[in-house]
């Protein structure tokens, strides 16, 4: 809606079962958040007009925020409806998969593709931050990496992945024997060798169709070809190129057809897109305990909070929350990053193993605590909320008990 006198338009939309609030000057937007309470939007808007010297009569700024909030409310609804749907196809989903009374089968992952591949699986699984890994040596073969991490479900001992990496080669047939899912990444800095790579790409999927073993446990309509466009961070107008270079590699250089199949996701290794876009394609291979999620809800009413969120460390899988797999990718890759750079500075200040962190905003704060040495408790709280409190504590260490017996 417009903002009287001024070029400023102020809107909210529901974005990934988010509330997201946009402001855009002259059709551009120009600045865009996530908001957990209204009172943000009225505290970030007056912000921003300050700050462009737009000064606007109080009564006119109120009706722009009378109906901004109408709008809010209604999208709360939406938003609610949308988590309510979700709950429903977890518990649907968690109910089918505890029925299995055998070990989940290993999965295979596949990482081939242009450079970056290693970068990626070393920021994700060997806690890595982007300095450590600017100048790593190439991989010149086929590399496997084994990762085993606990399951939520009683019926099982856990899980594996096996990711099997390659160097700037396109592999043979038996690299794609039994392959369940295909992590294929693309250099977007490197012009050059489009044409090729977008070959390989339309030619590594041919091949997991034909070769690949897609899991039991993987439902028929969940995707499992994705294709990292990377290095994103080196261009100005990041949506526009990935919008762009989406459209050129979904489409076979041989038949002219689109494939439909390939998730895309744009990544880079300084920012939390790399996490982000791990967490989407593993929440897949291991559906989170409706049973869970209700104890998160739980702590999160009974102590007035936003989030309650848990998180396996080394995959950053959300293994519960209050919240719906919408919106568990916002936290993940940011936690990480947090945890992740901390441990890194402590040894500087002869300090180890991180038990909690408190990060403090201007409308609430952060809490993290570890526990179980892979797995971060996450609470995303109001400003008014004593997590310290005597009877927040108990309720925390029970909730923190709780988990202990599923993982």
């Amino acid at each position: 809606m417009k903002v009287p006198g001024s070029f400023y338009e102020a809107d909210l939309i529901l974005n990934d079962g988010l509330i997201e609030f946009q402001i855009k000057k002259r059709g551009t937007v120009e600045y865009r958040a996530n908001v957990m309470d209204f009172s943000e939007v009225e505290f970030d808007l007056n912000d921003i007009l300050e700050e462009n010297q737009v000064f606007i009569p109080r009564n006119r700024f109120e009706i722009v925020l009378q109906e901004l909030e109408a709008l809010y409310v209604e999208l709360q609804q939406e938003q609610q409806r949308q988590q309510e749907e979700n709950l429903q196809r977890q518990k649907s989903y968690t109910k089918s998969y505890q029925k299995m009374n055998v070990p989940m089968e290993s999965v295979k992952i596949l990482l081939t593709g242009g450079s970056g591949k290693s970068s990626i699986y070393n920021m994700i699984f060997e806690n890595k931050v982007a300095s450590e890994i600017l100048n790593m040596s190439p991989t010149r073969q086929i590399e496997k990496h084994q990762i085993n991490y606990a399951s939520v479900s009683k019926h099982n001992r856990g899980q594996q992945l096996e990711v099997w990496e390659t160097g700037d080669f396109f592999p043979e047939d038996d690299f794609f024997q039994n392959g369940a899912m295909l992590i294929f990444i693309v250099d977007a800095f490197d012009v050059e060798s489009y044409e090729q790579i977008r070959a390989q790409l339309h030619q590594a999927i041919a091949k997991i169709g034909e070769l690949g073993h897609r899991p039991e446990f993987l439902p028929r309509n969940q995707p499992n070809i994705f294709c990292f466009i990377h290095k994103m961070d080196r261009f100005q107008k990041i949506t526009e190129k990935f919008k762009s270079l989406t459209e050129y590699f979904s489409e076979n250089p041989e038949t002219g057809e689109v494939a439909r199949n390939i998730v895309f996701f744009a990544t880079s290794i300084f920012d939390s897109s790399i996490y982000k876009s791990w967490s989407k394609i593993v929440e897949s291979l291991m559906p989170k305990s409706s049973k869970l999620n209700q104890l998160s809800n739980q702590l999160k009413e009974d102590l007035g909070l936003y989030t309650v969120l848990i998180i396996e460390k080394r995959t950053g899988l959300p293994i519960c929350s209050s919240k719906t797999l919408l919106d568990d990718s916002s936290l993940i890759g940011t936690t990480n990053r947090i945890i992740i750079t901390i441990e890194k500075v402590l040894p500087d200040y002869k300090l180890t193993n991180i038990k909690g962190i408190r990060i403090d905003t201007a409308t609430g704060f952060l809490k993290v605590t570890l526990f179980q040495k892979y797995f971060i408790l996450v609470l995303i709280c109001p400003p008014n909320v004593d997590i310290d409190a005597i009877d927040s504590k108990k309720k925390i260490r029970d909730f923190i008990d709780a988990m202990k017996l599923f993982i």
